[in-house]
């Protein structure tokens, strides 16, 4: 600040430098307040994307277990006939090269399927 000769002048500069620092503190806020709402704006954008993707996901599984149904029942059907024949399960999923576990759930479809 450049020398002051009186009191008032001196004052005067002080208030006017007050007053800016004032006006600067009041820009900044409102500049805030625009980007605080701007990122209230994005975060719920993110959270109906979140919702979206949730509701398609369960669409796609629900559709995926669907089209897994009938594949399962006939593999199910298929193995309760070799079982009707005498064959053991450990027997067809080792000769199918299958986990035994997806065997028994194979077989427990294919009699869901038979009735």
């Amino acid at each position: 600040m450049a020398k002051v000769q009186s009191k008032s002048a001196a004052r005067a500069a002080a208030r006017r430098a007050q007053q800016k620092a004032s006006e600067e503190r009041v820009r900044r806020e409102r500049l805030n307040v625009k980007d605080w709402r701007r990122s209230w704006v994005a975060v719920d954008r993110l959270g109906a994307v979140d919702e979206w993707a949730a509701e398609r996901i369960a669409l796609v599984e629900a559709e995926a277990d669907r089209r897994r149904q009938e594949p399962r029942e006939v593999a199910g059907a298929v193995l309760q006939a070799l079982r009707g024949r005498g064959q053991a399960i450990t027997t067809i999923v080792e000769l199918a090269g299958v986990p035994e576990g997806a065997g028994a759930r194979l077989s427990q479809a294919g009699r869901t399927a038979a009735g």
